[in-house]
């Protein structure tokens, strides 16, 4: 079903999220987790602007919504592509993706750094710094299982952060929107996320030694 929007504290509204489309968010995360794992810089900016889209399309939706119930006009649960509305949204939305993920990135980063620096290495020299900043090649067969799934894990927590921090709701609600919409029917949308979720795992596999 297609998400209305409610009450929701001092926002005003909200969309209520299709049950059904947490095996999809799921599964889309899994797979944009794996991006930067596969392709390094370059893995991080599709999945940065994946996410920067989701966000967009959840504001986008909510801020229609609110001017239409102003206006005294019915709910519309208009697609999300026809509620987009333009760069100021997409602004908006990367921003918080930017304060969220900053957050997130320090906090694996830390991490990261506390285990190479137990196991007596340096502190900066690790496979997340290396793929954030493309020093180290991460192409398929140059990283053990262990290590490829650690960097799967680690960017599935910073989505996680950017899903649950400032904005974060936004992109809940753009996520959901997009799965209602190029997946109208629910077992398609549950289908389609435990996909993502195989070829996510698939994935690691490939790369790892």
């Amino acid at each position: 079903m297609m998400g209305y929007p409610g009450p929701f504290g001092w926002m005003g509204y909200k969309y209520s999220s299709p049950p059904s489309a947490i095996l999809f968010g799921l599964g889309m995360a899994s797979l944009v987790a794996l991006l930067p794992v596969l392709w390094s810089v370059g893995g991080i900016l599709i999945a940065v602007a994946v996410l920067i889209l989701a966000e967009t399309v959840g504001f986008a939706r909510t801020w229609r919504e609110k001017r239409r119930l102003a206006a005294g006009e019915a709910r519309s649960g208009d697609i999300w592509l026809a509620t987009l509305a333009g760069i100021p949204l997409a602004i908006r939305a990367a921003l918080s993706i930017a304060f969220d993920m900053a957050i997130a990135i320090l906090i694996v980063g830390a991490a990261w750094s506390l285990y190479t620096l137990n196991m007596g290495g340096s502190a900066f020299e690790n496979p997340f710094v290396a793929m954030l900043d493309g020093t180290q090649d991460l192409s398929l067969g140059t990283l053990d299982l262990v290590t490829v799934a650690a960097l799967w894990v680690s960017n599935l927590f910073i989505i996680l952060v950017c899903r649950v921090g400032v904005g974060g709701w936004h992109l809940r609600e753009g996520t959901n929107a997009i799965a209602s919409t190029i997946l109208p029917g629910r077992l398609a949308r549950n289908l389609a996320g435990i996909a993502g979720i195989l070829i996510a795992i698939g994935g690691i596999s490939l790369v790892a030694t």
